[in-house]
């Protein structure tokens, strides 16, 4: 024997749920969506802090080593030192 199908046949375009059950799974979406852009505008705005941070790191690093190379090869350096400076001109 072959088992029955249903006798009563759905139109092929017909929706199967119901509106009440449309609306939950709308709400959902429009859930998951926000969580997204969320997520998406912290990211942004951890790269952009980051690029700041990394930018004003380097500029205190060069800032910091030029003084430190300054005062370590010229001020310092014993070959570099003028044993008597003149500001007449003898």
């Amino acid at each position: 024997m072959k088992p029955r199908r249903s006798t009563r046949k759905r139109p092929r375009n017909q929706r199967v749920s119901n509106p009440r059950q449309r609306k939950q799974q709308h709400l959902l979406d429009v859930k998951v969506r926000s969580r997204k852009a969320t997520q998406y505008r912290n990211r942004r705005l951890l790269v952009f802090v980051s690029k700041i941070v990394l930018a004003a790191a380097m500029c205190a690093g060069i800032y910091l080593g030029g003084r430190l190379g300054v005062r370590r090869f010229f001020f310092e350096n014993p070959r570099s030192r003028c044993p008597s400076a003149n500001a007449a001109g003898r």
